[in-house]
């Protein structure tokens, strides 16, 4: 029994079975799949900037489409703006912040429609 229980062609089953993989194999072939399993976890593309996130292989391209540690540029660029590098988390404050959005005229109650950047009011 003690060879049956550690023998290496024994059946198991992936080790990422908990994160989704169905995967059954012998206990050596198990050791090459986990470095390729879909289901094995792995850190986000953005760590190094900050994101904590582990996640499943195989949801990893979309989770690194909507991580807030994505870099990101200002809408606002084309209008003078500097920013072309936010992180998509922050992106949101800095652009209601931005001195190139562009805001109302003060004359807009007298039918004024253009709106300049918020820098060009002054």
């Amino acid at each position: 029994p003690e060879h049956v229980r550690n023998c290496k062609f024994r059946q198991v089953d992936c080790r990422n079975k908990s994160s989704g993989c169905g995967e059954r194999m012998t206990f050596v072939e198990e050791q090459a799949h986990a470095s390729i399993c879909e289901y094995r976890l792995v850190e986000c593309r953005y760590f190094s900037a900050g994101c904590a996130v582990r996640i499943c292989y195989n949801q990893a391209h979309e989770h690194a489409r909507v991580c807030g540690f994505r870099k990101q540029q200002c809408e606002y660029v084309p209008l003078g703006c500097d920013q072309t590098d936010c992180y998509a988390q922050d992106l949101a404050k800095h652009e209601l912040e931005c001195r190139f959005r562009p805001v109302e005229c003060d004359y807009k109650f007298r039918g004024c429609t253009t709106k300049p950047s918020f820098c060009e009011k002054d």
